[in-house]
């Protein structure tokens, strides 16, 4: 490796990343402390998510709304960590539902899309 090479950090995800920026809501698993974060990126494994600072606990729920229909899953904090300003919150997903895996697939197809744009044969 020459001196101009930069090592890339390897990508240990099952699943691919999508820019998301989608607002959500995180709440305490009881529910009872709730706030608005920024779903920065999202996959079939996780999201990360961009807080305003307050500390964050270590389980959570995730309410998603997309395309009029609105899904809640239940994540577990992996990593946390100064971006900005502000934190990013890396979590993970915890024991997917068919109806909650159904919701992410709709989400994620249309993030691809958009990311990638449209793959119609011409």
């Amino acid at each position: 490796m020459s001196r101009t090479q930069t090592r890339r950090p390897v990508e240990q995800r099952r699943h691919p990343r999508f820019p998301a920026w989608i607002v959500a809501v995180a709440s305490s698993p009881k529910g009872n402390d709730t706030q608005v974060v920024v779903v920065a990126d999202l996959s079939l494994g996780g999201a990360a998510l961009h807080t305003q600072g307050a500390r964050f606990p270590g389980q959570f729920e995730l309410k998603l709304d997309w395309a009029g229909t609105g899904c809640e899953i239940h994540c577990e904090t992996v990593a946390t960590e100064k971006v900005w300003g502000k934190s990013l919150v890396h979590a993970r997903f915890s024991a997917l539902t068919n109806e909650q895996l159904d919701f992410l697939t709709v989400l994620i197809t249309d993030l691809e899309t958009r990311v990638n744009g449209s793959r119609t044969p011409a």
